[in-house]
């Protein structure tokens, strides 16, 4: 009996040593492949368990571990990171390249004869190149082209004769403000006549600016006018008209406030704003009733305000 459990004992050791002793030449599937032929099955890990192998490697170890269950967590919040500001203003917008849109202004020129209708055009008239959006291009010199009065076809009136000149300012950068002084003759017409039309628009945004945006239109404007407090050297249509003694007095304060409100014709320089009305041809055809900005400034809306020096 003691011979045999001997025996027993040998033989599980040897087992024991031969089954330590062999290495893994590799796996197959989820079965562990040893060099002695034998195998043992191993679990395949589970998604939760593949995430943590290939977590980055400053997860804690065991040793860090302990330090915190010996070091619990306070009560009080971790400390907050500084906000970073955006680069972008409050509405999210890009901010706008700042363009000088006066390099872009060019001198456009457009000219037609008939002799057989004795029809002579002469246009000298703003056009721009080089806008960064050529979408607001194309339509400020529809614009500008159209109040020049460039036509295709072109007029062909029998006697016509047009000649179109152009002034401009441009203010803070940005803001254009175009008069288009034309004199008008016709062979069947008692006398020439001359008009001047303005466009002032956004150079960035392409978009018209209102005299309503600029200013307020009540019964201080009124005053003002009835007053006489405009210029009164008046840039008419033929020059620069010294008033004589009395020649306002044809016309009231309150025809011009009427008119100016119902045309709204204005052209801005970078002193002054001009109301454009008119006035009989012996007086000019028109006027450009100018008032400095200072003389007009609890008129003017707070955004024109900051433009003007």
């Amino acid at each position: 009996m003691k011979k045999t459990l001997i025996c027993w004992t040998i033989m599980l050791v040897a087992m024991l040593t031969l089954i330590t002793g062999c290495d893994t030449i590799g796996t197959l599937g989820n079965i562990e492949v040893y060099d002695s032929g034998s195998a043992r099955t191993i679990s395949s890990p589970s998604p939760s368990e593949e995430a943590e192998s290939d977590a980055p490697s400053d997860m804690p170890s065991p040793q860090q571990s302990e330090a915190a269950e010996s070091n619990p967590p306070s009560d009080e919040p971790p400390p907050q990171q500084e906000k970073q500001e955006s680069p972008l203003p409050s509405d999210d917008v890009p901010a706008t390249e700042t363009h000088s849109y006066r390099e872009y202004m060019q001198n456009g020129y457009y000219e037609y004869v008939d002799d057989d209708t004795s029809t002579y055009i002469h246009i000298d008239y703003l056009h721009i190149a080089g806008h960064p959006d050529k979408e607001i291009e194309r339509s400020l010199n529809q614009m500008l082209s159209d109040m020049a009065g460039i036509t295709d076809p072109p007029m062909t009136e029998e006697g016509l004769s047009l000649d179109v000149q152009y002034s401009y300012e441009i203010l803070a950068e940005r803001y254009l403000s175009v008069g288009y002084s034309v004199l008008y003759d016709q062979i069947a017409a008692a006398h020439p006549w001359r008009s001047l039309d303005c466009l002032t628009v956004d150079l960035q945004t392409g978009q018209v600016i209102e005299l309503a945006d600029v200013m307020a239109l009540d019964e201080r404007l009124m005053q003002k006018l009835v007053n006489r407090e405009f210029d009164q050297s008046i840039d008419g249509g033929s020059a620069i008209v010294g008033l004589e003694e009395g020649a306002l007095d044809i016309y009231s304060g309150e025809g011009f406030y009427y008119e100016i409100c119902r045309n709204g014709i204005f052209y801005l320089n970078s002193t002054s704003i001009g109301f454009v009305v008119g006035v009989s041809h012996a007086d000019g055809d028109y006027w450009v009733l100018s008032f400095p900005y200072d003389s007009v400034k609890e008129l003017l809306n707070p955004w024109f305000i900051e433009l003007i020096p």
